[in-house]
């Protein structure tokens, strides 16, 4: 038994469903990134533990990370903008002995 669709109905679903595959697409829009990177030190080794300073230029926010072991981070959430990265390692500090 085949289903029978008023021209009306038939208008409004489709319109519907036009309507849902405009409007999908702009759910999947963002206005933010991130910045991923990996800090070595002069001679090549990776530096694990060093701060990573973001900032938005535009705003006036900072955004620091820390590297892990592999010398690996990531700054995330960030807005579109001028955002200069900075990257700072304290010497270590010597054992007592």
């Amino acid at each position: 038994m085949p289903i029978r669709l008023s021209y009306s109905k038939s208008v409004s679903a489709v319109v519907l469903i036009m309507i849902l595959i405009t409007v999908a697409p702009l759910w999947a829009q963002k206005d933010a990134g991130a910045i991923v990177g990996l800090v070595r030190d002069a001679s090549g080794a990776v530096v694990g533990g060093a701060k990573i300073t973001v900032e938005d230029v535009d705003r006036g926010i900072q955004l620091t990370v820390s590297t892990n072991d592999q010398g690996e981070y990531v700054a995330s959430p960030l807005r579109i903008g001028r955002q200069p990265s900075v990257a700072d390692r304290r010497p270590l500090e010597r054992p007592l002995q």
